[in-house]
């Protein structure tokens, strides 16, 4: 079962570095990894009946990330008028 979570992140993982074109399929990429992490947090929780407030904070982070990640994007798109990271000129300083 170990093994299978290992496999699992290490998928998603590549799955979230190799679609860096739009940065919408990065954001859902990246909530789908925190998903399968939280996956594997709550079966390690409930397998060694730790408390569940971790989980909880881990959740309300995760809320905030994917808040944050929505706002940047779509202050990308008010400025670029599109959500392609090859685009962007990160050389602006």
């Amino acid at each position: 079962m170990e093994f299978f979570k290992f496999i699992m992140f290490a998928y998603l993982t590549c799955l979230f570095y190799s679609f860096y074109k739009h940065l919408l399929i990065m954001l859902m990429g990246l909530e789908v990894l925190m998903l399968g992490l939280l996956m594997v947090l709550l079966n390690n929780y409930m397998l060694l009946m730790l408390n569940i407030w971790v989980l909880m904070y881990f959740m309300i982070f995760m809320v905030c990330d994917a808040v944050l990640g929505l706002t940047l994007m779509v202050l990308i798109i008010r400025f670029y008028s599109n959500d392609y990271l090859m685009s962007l000129n990160l050389n602006l300083w």
